[in-house]
């Protein structure tokens, strides 16, 4: 069957493609049009569309109706994605002003700060009260909230600057502004004893996700009282309703490097699972005659799990897609599992098309596409007989298959946006899902014996043993030799490379036909180009990076592989995760040799020397040569006094100045011959300040990191695919 031909059988399939370019076209900037002129095309279009229909009576009618058609769900995605802006703060150019929202996310308590979302009801501007929607998030000092509680629900007032977060600086640094941007978040505020007061908790009757986070947080109480051990506790909570801010780091770490963390996400496994057991229950009440009773129980109670969960994405996206498949079954509709999940895809994105930018929409429709279409093909390998073994070796088999086709349709993003594989995700499923399947079953009887105290505390210590055997076995397979892959990184043309050699291998399989074979070696080919490049590319790189982080001093040199990090980030790991981590994965550097710029002096020279050991880099206090380049840098431990006498300039390409260093320009003028100066960002506004002055009086080249972003000289000329 053709390509045309299987569309035709799945319609919501037509209708997505093109709902999908106009979401991509919006989000790209692509078409400018305002939101008017946009809804007014709209009702032109059905216009014309259907006095077309009413017009033309031969067969060229389906072919132009085809196209308008595809035309207005171009439109209407852009239309709707438009329109799903206008939901982010505004007036967008707002700084300061009394303003009064309600909390709709659980605080959050990190190491210094207690982070929260507001969404925000009015703003006082010029002694007005402007009529405000939007959402902000809040940080609030630990020492601000002792009394009264944040929760969900709670109106606050706050007069305080409102800022718009910054973007990323650094090369390949993840953007929390672009992020927030996504979620029609475009303001924080930090907030200090005395800049803010609750006056009240009062959840709107029309805003369904507060009431849907209080449920969630209801259903979390109910597990503290249980009294489950810590780790077990963060586990059901996020297991069960999809409340993951509980989890600890090792926790995750855990559950993502053996392959298990698509069980903390509550998704389509444990809708499933409700789904099978109501299925099973209600079949015993509802025969033929009554089945619409059933069905619209079974909706209900599909929805109140969602509610529970807090409309978590991943939850609404199974929701739909089992509503279908519900309403089919009442209807007695052949199942078309594709046009199910593209109607549910489609349905999502008509309510919030920035679903499309989220890394667990892809990974659970892939996964589900991979499942549906590959495991019926990989289960068809092995036969194991009818004997009891052998039916028992069939659903071991099973539920293999099911492993290996999800992780075929995701491991290419997973790689992209992680950077590791489990190597034992076989192993981790084929314990943790039946594992998953009781604890769910165990934590819904713990949910209804609730009320009774003995009971209640008799199934906690059942699913308190159960869930510390899970962990038990989780921690024995990440402890297990080779257990995971880390610090992989792909680009992202080998991602896209590695859908379309498995997008063709699919088409393969369905037609048997030469032209996708073809196609096959060909990205095959090309991809195991881009490899060799890469790391031809890789192995020829020199780069200079002096890296954007606040109150810190942190300068990079790559020699291919070679990676000598200077820095003043000693004992501060998350700072050097967040902020630059990801570069060095990009870059392809496997060599990391880092050095404590506090450690520069004579006394640690022959340490310094047996750590760097790259015959292209030469190292005295602070002076650098790499290649045919020289830098100086001055910082709190190396300066130079003013007066300071030389017979010739000593000439430089680069002087790099941090910490505040007692240093001034035109003293470097005096002693230096300099292609440019470095200003980064452990220096102080004013500092700062003074050195750019400084050098535009004297027509210096200045670089200013914390204005400017992450200084980059690549000395290679090659650049990475």
């Amino acid at each position: 069957m053709g390509f045309i031909e299987q569309l035709r059988l799945h319609p919501f399939v037509r209708l997505l493609i093109p709902l999908l370019i106009g979401i991509l076209l919006q989000l790209s900037g692509f078409l400018p049009i305002f939101p008017e002129i946009l809804f007014i095309a709209l009702v032109g279009l059905l216009a014309i569309l259907i006095f077309l229909h009413l017009l033309i009576k031969n067969s060229r009618r389906f072919i132009i109706i085809g196209v308008g058609i595809n035309l207005f769900l171009i439109l209407a995605g852009v239309l709707i994605t438009q329109l799903k802006d206008e939901q982010r703060l505004t007036p967008d150019n707002l700084q300061q002003g009394m303003m009064v929202g309600t909390i709709v996310k659980q605080p959050k308590a990190g190491d210094k700060t207690i982070k929260t979302v507001l969404e925000t009801e009015a703003i006082n501007k010029n002694g007005k009260w402007i009529a405000a929607n939007g959402k902000i998030v809040l940080y609030f000092r630990k020492d601000s909230v002792n009394s009264p509680q944040l929760a969900i629900g709670d109106r606050i007032v706050f007069d305080v600057a409102v800022q718009t977060p910054s973007a990323a600086k650094n090369p390949h640094e993840f953007d929390y502004r672009n992020y927030l941007a996504y979620h029609l978040i475009t303001k924080q505020a930090f907030l200090r004893a005395g800049q803010w007061q609750k006056i009240g908790n009062n959840i709107p009757t029309d805003n369904i996700s507060i009431w849907a986070a209080k449920i969630q947080q209801s259903v979390v109480s109910i597990f503290r009282r249980a009294h489950l051990q810590p780790d077990n506790f963060s586990i059901i909570s996020a297991l069960t309703v999809g409340y993951k801010d509980l989890l600890s780091i090792e926790t995750r770490q855990s559950f993502s490097q053996t392959g298990a963390m698509h069980v903390l996400a509550v998704s389509g496994l444990h809708v499933g699972i409700i789904y099978l057991v109501l299925n099973y229950l209600l079949s015993f009440f509802f025969k033929k005659k009554r089945l619409w009773i059933k069905t619209i129980l079974m909706i209900l109670v599909l929805w109140s799990y969602a509610l529970i969960t807090g409309f978590s994405p991943s939850v609404l996206r199974a929701s739909v897609m089992f509503s279908f498949i519900v309403v089919g079954e009442n209807l007695r509709r052949p199942k078309n599992i594709y046009n199910t999940i593209a109607a549910s895809a489609f349905l999502l994105l008509l309510f919030n098309p920035y679903n499309l930018v989220e890394i667990g929409f892809w990974l659970s429709y892939l996964a589900v596409l991979g499942i549906i279409f590959l495991h019926p093909k990989i289960y068809g390998l092995l036969y194991f007989g009818k004997s009891f073994f052998g039916k028992m070796a069939d659903k071991i088999w099973s539920l293999i298959a099911v492993s290996i086709a999800a992780q075929i349709t995701t491991f290419p993003i997973g790689l992209f946006f992680f950077h590791q594989f489990p190597n034992y995700f076989l192993l981790t499923n084929l314990f943790v899902i039946p594992l998953v399947s009781v604890i769910i079953y165990v934590a819904m009887l713990l949910l209804a014996v609730s009320p009774l105290p003995t009971v209640f505390l008799f199934v906690a210590d059942i699913l308190d043993k159960i869930l510390s055997f899970m962990m038990g076995g989780i921690r024995w397979i990440q402890s297990l030799p080779f257990a995971f892959d880390q610090d992989i990184s792909i680009s992202k043309s080998q991602m896209i490379l590695l859908y379309l050699i498995i997008l063709s291998f699919v088409l393969i399989l369905l037609w048997r036909k030469s032209v996708p074979v073809f196609a096959f070696l060909g990205f095959v080919l090309v991809f195991l180009t881009t490899t060799i490049y890469s790391e031809f590319a890789v192995n020829r790189q020199r780069k200079f990076i002096v890296y954007d982080i606040s109150r810190e001093t942190a300068y990079n040199f790559v020699d291919g592989q070679d990676n000598i990090f200077f820095s003043s980030l000693a004992g501060k790991e998350k700072k050097l995760n967040y902020h630059i981590k990801n570069n060095w994965l990009a870059l392809g550097v496997k060599n990391e040799k880092l050095l404590n710029i506090r450690q520069m002096n004579n006394n640690h020279f022959f340490r310094n020397f047996l750590i760097i050991q790259n015959p292209h880099f030469f190292l005295k206090r602070n002076y650098i040569g790499f290649y045919d380049k020289k830098i100086v840098v001055f910082n709190r431990d190396y300066t130079i006094s003013p007066r300071t006498i030389t017979k010739k300039k000593l000439k430089v390409d680069y002087i790099l100045l941090s910490e505040n260093t007692a240093v001034s320009i035109q003293t470097l003028l005096r002693l230096f011959d300099f292609k440019k100066i470095i200003i980064d960002a452990s220096n102080s506004t004013y500092k700062i300040s003074e050195w750019k002055n400084d050098c535009l009086s004297a027509g210096i080249n200045c670089f200013v990191v914390p204005e400017q972003g992450a200084f980059v000289k690549d000395f290679s000329g090659f650049k990475l695919l």
